[in-house]
């Protein structure tokens, strides 16, 4: 019988325990880049030594964030204000991954604790997109993206 605390390896990645914290949206960013809440947010867990730490749903590119808070990975800048939780994240054994996303038909969006849904243009929003016209619960409608659109944005993920 194998145990939570025991090591588990999948493929060339061994982590040191099976418990694993998923991600979890703080809205805390600003344009897509981490702040100091993400350093001590996610920093805190690694404390407690889980094999993994997974990152929020970060956006592959800026329309494809949930909110105007979310975090993004479609820049070196963002891509290097990981580093500092990355370093500490593995000073501690601890594994760390991304959700990469792309929030579609349910994106630009406030924050969820903010007075009302939707982010308007002059309030950072952008125009969702999808891969056809159709709203989400009482969402605006996206607009469908084209062909050479949806093979750009499936290489965002890359």
């Amino acid at each position: 019988m194998t145990n939570l605390f025991d090591p588990i390896t999948l493929r060339k990645t061994t982590f040191q325990n099976r418990v694993w914290v998923s991600p979890m949206c703080q809205y805390k960013a600003n344009d897509g880049l981490i702040s100091e809440w993400h350093f001590a947010h996610l920093n805190a867990f690694a404390t407690g030594a889980p094999g993994l730490i997974m990152v929020e749903a970060s956006g592959v590119v800026p329309e494809g964030r949930i909110s105007l808070g979310c975090t993004g990975i479609w820049n070196d800048e963002q891509a290097k204000a990981f580093k500092p939780i990355i370093n500490f994240a593995h000073s501690q054994n601890v594994k760390i991954g991304i959700q990469l996303a792309h929030a579609g038909r349910k994106a630009s969006t406030m924050r969820p604790w903010d007075d009302h849904q939707m982010a308007a243009a002059n309030e950072g929003g952008w125009e969702t997109v999808s891969a056809s016209p159709l709203a989400y619960s009482k969402m605006p409608v996206p607009r469908a993206l084209k062909i050479p659109e949806i093979h750009a944005l499936t290489n965002s993920f890359v």
